[in-house]
């Protein structure tokens, strides 16, 4: 019932939709153009807001409401393009990250965290826990692990891990882009497999350091229930697809109840396990 309401509801204002969308200018956005269901989404949402409950054959809204309407809808698919193009940009800027040796990059790495953290902490693990990043982001043969897999960064909440591997996203080895596992999820909600689909490809060399592991929600959209991230990492470890860095909180038996034995066979593949030791204490203020 509530169904066909709003159905028909979105069927009695359509036409003026598109009779009153080329009539109202908008300011610095005439280049970009709505399709039909993106006006009538941005019209459905707006009357979400403003009504509980709307008669049969009311006039939602004014002309200059209508324009408004129209003008943010356009400025959030402004923002959407501005973003693809940035990731574009950003996945296909050549690597040119100096060939540095461990040492070197270890020195670098302090200089950042000084910078960034206003303190460096040596203690608890962390000095082995860096080092080993900069033997494999440079390709070190001292590097305890495989060279030849991605990286399951485990440790405690505020510890560093997220701000170590943001130094280093672009790096020697092969550059990654830092994104939380909650946006991943809440993309999932809006494009749906759209989303999924953008993070299991490979984007010219440069992969993804899904942060926050294991704090996502398994969120819906139109009704299916998908663990985003899951399929995420099954389809880049069944087309071998590098970097796929993790970080996350949880332990291998928080890992292996969450998401199951199938999963963690196939991170255990893919990944080198780096850990900090979860009772270090938290750098956060």
């Amino acid at each position: 019932m509530e169904t066909n309401f709003k159905n028909k509801t979105m069927e009695n204002i359509s036409e003026k939709i598109k009779e009153q969308f080329t009539a109202l200018p908008v300011q610095n956005l005439d280049h970009i153009e709505l399709t039909e269901p993106e006006m009538k989404s941005a019209v459905y949402a707006a009357i979400k807001k403003k009504y509980v409950y709307l008669p049969e054959g009311h006039d939602p809204f004014s002309a200059e409401e209508l324009a408004e309407i129209y003008r943010e809808a356009k400025m959030k698919k402004q923002g959407e393009i501005n973003l693809a193009v940035y990731m574009k940009n950003l996945m296909n800027k050549p690597n040119k990250a100096p060939l540095l040796t461990a040492e070197q990059t270890f020195d670098k790495l302090l200089s950042w965290l000084k910078v960034n953290t206003g303190e460096v902490n040596l203690e608890e693990g962390r000095k082995d826990f860096y080092f080993q990043l900069c033997f494999y982001f440079t390709n070190d043969k001292r590097f305890t692990g495989d060279l030849k897999k991605s990286l399951l960064i485990q440790a405690g909440i505020g510890t560093g891990k997220t701000t170590a591997m943001t130094f280093f996203q672009r790096n020697q080895k092969q550059n990654f882009k830092m994104v939380r596992t909650r946006t991943v999820a809440y993309e999932f909600k809006n494009k749906g497999v759209e989303a999924i689909e953008f993070y299991s490809k490979n984007h010219s060399e440069t992969g993804f350091c899904f942060d926050d592991f294991g704090t996502e929600n398994i969120l819906q959209h139109y009704g299916d229930k998908v663990s985003a991230i899951t399929d995420i990492i099954l389809n880049r470890y069944d087309d071998n697809i590098q970097p796929t860095h993790i970080t996350t909180n949880l332990t291998v038996d928080q890992i292996k109840e969450l998401y199951g034995e199938r999963l963690f066979d196939r991170m255990k593949e893919m990944f080198n396990q780096i850990a900090l030791p979860f009772e270090a204490k938290s750098l956060r203020k």
